[in-house]
């Protein structure tokens, strides 16, 4: 752990230039162009520094590419380094696009709130590299060795690709699509996902032992992704995607393919945009009750037919894909929202989120602070618009809260990826869905608001970690008690 915290704190020191050197700019009184060429150097800076610090981690150990401290590094980067650059470069439809839609920014809108992300990710990483030393000096760092599971991966991946599956496609699914009418608890979206972890260890058991078990495990891991296509949701696709992948390089540790693999990944995050769009354009949503048939009919139709979508002429020619990754428009104006007196009281309804619904059957459906946010925006409350946990942080408390709440969320990158590495190191599957846990909290949560992301996914890793350390323990003695058993009666 001792080396990992050398890196993060490397980065940190990394980061805080960045941030020093995006201060200086504001009072330097530049044009709009020249901001806008400052802003493309800073971030491309801030990309590179963030791939050489990924590339140092996976070196030092390849099982860090599960860790949520890793992962975290990477999604900052890729929102708030990247998502920005289609501002800079984007071409002249994505200029005009960004211009013309519904939050828009100007250079020194976005100068700001680079600023805040800059601000933000820095104490992140500052709070995770305190938290790393802490832990170290009070010798709580978990590099010694953790007890065998008794669960073998081959028998994880089976349970968590059962379990996974029937959540997915019998009740997660069917609820979200509107076809069965019943309220699933928030919980279940995220166990709904150990199919993707299932899979990614099916693909660590197959591409160790090989064989058979690489045709079984591509047939297989096929027909899920394309069913989870029927989604329409880029991140359930990423997810398919993204551990198997992980489950491959822990097993070859091959750098080479892992990198075009993440290529090919990337292409189809980007090509899936239109089908995503024609969905959308025929209703195939949420909300209008289509099932598996009429999705597997409209997916048809857009691959054999490649039908036209008349679109606003704001989106002609742009680059929707990239565009989707900025989030500093909308970061610019939940600030400007705060410094004209209009805040956020997403936190009032704390002592609620907690209770699961399974204790409290009539539990009101909480307002989403996205969806107060939207309604600020565009008057509408019929969808949810995300700003970052730092604008969300901005928004409710202004630089005092990014200053306070941004350390905390890098504690918790800490804590996760101290308590998961032993166990991934020893191949502890049965920790496996904690990764999971850890990989929303690292890469989905810091781009929504703090009450529906970063505060919940924690309870749930804390909830998950006492209950598979009691499994474990249990079970292990359950193995210990019938050996005991065993050897008595032999002797």
């Amino acid at each position: 752990m001792l080396a990992i915290n050398a890196i993060i704190q490397k980065h940190t020191a990394f980061m805080l230039v960045l941030l020093l050197v995006a201060a200086l700019i504001s009072p330097l009184s530049l044009t709009s162009s020249t901001i806008l060429i400052c802003l493309g150097g800073l971030l491309s800076v801030f990309i590179a520094g963030a791939g050489l610090t990924t590339v140092r981690l996976l070196k030092l150990d390849g099982t860090l590419v599960w860790m949520p401290i890793t992962i975290f590094v990477i999604s900052s980067a890729l929102f708030y380094g990247f998502g920005p650059l289609a501002f800079v470069f984007g071409s002249e439809g994505t200029k005009a696009y960004l211009a013309l839609r519904l939050v828009r920014a100007s250079p020194e809108d976005l100068l700001r709130a680079t600023q805040l992300s800059f601000l933000g990710i820095t104490l992140v990483f500052a709070g995770a590299a305190a938290a790393l030393t802490f832990l170290e000096r009070e010798g709580k760092a978990k590099a010694k060795d953790v007890a065998r599971s008794p669960f073998s991966p081959g028998m994880l991946a089976a349970v968590f690709l059962i379990v996974g599956l029937v959540l997915k496609y019998a009740i997660w699914y069917p609820a979200t699509w509107g076809v069965v009418d019943f309220t699933v608890p928030g919980f279940v979206a995220l166990f709904a996902a150990l199919a993707a972890l299932g899979f990614g260890l099916f693909a660590f058991v197959a591409f160790s032992r090989g064989g058979a078990l690489i045709g079984a495990f591509f047939a297989l891991w096929l027909i899920d992704f394309l069913c989870t296509t029927l989604n329409f949701a880029k991140f359930d696709l990423m997810l398919a995607i993204a551990f198997p992948l992980a489950g491959y390089f822990l097993a070859t540790r091959n750098f080479a393919v892992t990198t075009f693999a993440v290529m090919a990944a990337l292409a189809t995050y980007s090509y899936s945009q239109p089908m995503m769009n024609y969905a959308r354009y025929v209703g195939v949503t949420d909300e209008n009750a289509a099932g598996y048939a009429e999705r597997a009919e409209t997916i048809y139709y857009y691959v054999t037919e490649r039908p036209d979508i008349i679109q606003n002429a704001n989106y002609l020619d742009s680059q929707r894909w990239w565009t989707r990754f900025e989030f500093a428009a909308k970061q610019a104006f939940a600030m400007n929202l705060r410094d004209n007196g209009v805040t956020s009281q997403s936190l009032a309804q704390l002592p609620t989120v907690f209770i699961p619904r399974i204790f409290w059957p009539n539990k009101p459906e909480l307002r989403s602070p996205g969806q107060d946010f939207y309604y600020l925006v565009s008057g509408r409350t019929t969808t949810r618009m995300s700003i970052s946990v730092y604008a969300d942080l901005y928004w409710q408390f202004g630089w005092v809260g990014v200053i306070l709440g941004s350390p905390l969320i890098g504690i918790g990158l800490a804590l996760m990826t101290n308590k998961l590495l032993p166990h991934i190191r020893a191949r502890d599957f049965a920790y496996f869905p904690l990764v999971l846990i850890g990989v929303r909290y690292a890469l989905v949560d810091p781009n929504k608001y703090v009450i529906n992301g970063v505060l919940s996914t924690a309870a749930f890793f804390i909830l998950y970690a006492v209950a598979i350390q009691f499994a474990v323990r249990v079970v292990s003695e359950s193995f210990r008690d019938s050996a005991s058993k065993h050897a008595s009666q032999v002797h």
